[in-house]
């Protein structure tokens, strides 16, 4: 994720109505959405010190509001900078009213930034998106404590995957913007749709493939799994998105997912719904999941490198 070449154009990213596909139905206003989508959020870091200083301030509130909260770990993978230098950049931001520290043993910093109001309504002019801000006597009320880890890693794996380029032209950027979980729930007003860690929209020459991020840390047992299966089957039907990346920090983890969603996928079409006295599934229904995830092995070493070794 570190800074590569900087000459990388989004020339290509041209078709955005395939995105909206069947989102209207959903809950999802298309006018956000694509809003959303357009905000840049590759980190250009050239120039002089004061053009890198203003490129990283942009990045860091962004990082902030839309994932809810940022950490200086992510800062060091992003910005290839030392961890020392991550927290001052975050804490002079703190000191300009853009930023709260939040100290929490529950991040492998031991602590996680969150945006203030100043920064807040920065980010709202810069992305001509309304930001919701409420201010806490205990700043710590403002975030999920028993998710921060898993928040942490999906911000990374988020800002990893915008970064990532094609292999056939590495002068191209493979996603053309991105949509937050915090985002997706905030404006996605049906509840029968697996509300995935991240959505990514990715162009081909057969028009923009939505992608939905899971990112799984630990075992979940087989009724779980049926549940999100169902869900996910939903979101893919009505257009929220296309293929589902499945992500996590052991391979263990990722074999158990799959060996369990195989078995599934063999068995639910045969099963029935005693309410609907209908199958659960159809088997065009379980070639489409079969189909649509996506169980990403490359990444598990380095989440376990930089989120588990210390």
């Amino acid at each position: 994720m570190n800074n590569q070449s900087n000459t990388i154009r989004n020339t290509q990213f041209n078709n955005k109505s395939d995105t909206q596909k069947y989102l209207v139905s959903s809950g999802f206003n298309t006018n956000i959405f694509e809003r959303y989508l357009s905000i840049h959020m590759w980190y250009e870091g050239r120039g002089n010190n004061v053009d890198i200083g203003k490129a990283r301030m942009k990045m860091t509130i962004l990082i902030s509001v839309r994932f809810n909260l940022v950490s200086p770990t992510i800062l060091v993978e992003l910005y290839g900078i030392s961890l020392r230098q991550a927290k001052e950049h975050l804490n002079k931001l703190v000191k300009q009213k853009l930023l709260q520290r939040i100290a929490t043993h529950r991040s492998l910093d031991g602590c996680v930034y969150i945006c203030d109001r100043q920064g807040a309504n920065w980010a709202e002019e810069y992305m001509s998106v309304s930001v919701p801000f409420k201010r806490y006597k205990h700043p710590e009320m403002a975030i999920n404590q028993n998710n921060i880890m898993h928040d942490i890693i999906n911000a990374y794996l988020m800002l990893r995957l915008i970064h990532e380029t094609s292999q056939a032209d590495n002068s191209y950027y493979l996603y053309r913007g991105l949509i937050s979980e915090v985002e997706i729930k905030r404006h996605l007003a049906t509840t029968n749709i697996r509300i995935a860690d991240g959505l990514l929209v990715q162009p081909t020459n057969e028009g923009d493939i939505n992608i939905a991020l899971e990112v799984e840390h630990a075992y979940k047992n087989t009724q779980y799994k049926e549940k999100i299966l169902l869900r996910q089957l939903n979101g893919i039907k009505s257009g929220v998105f296309d293929k589902i990346f499945i992500a996590s920090q052991k391979h263990e983890i990722l074999e158990d997912i799959k060996r369990t969603n195989i078995e599934l996928l063999e068995t639910m079409p045969s099963r029935y719904n005693k309410k609907t006295r209908q199958s659960l599934i159809t088997e065009s229904d379980a070639e489409l999941l079969r189909n649509a995830i996506v169980y990403r092995t490359k990444y598990c070493d380095d989440l376990r490198r930089i989120f588990y070794s210390r």
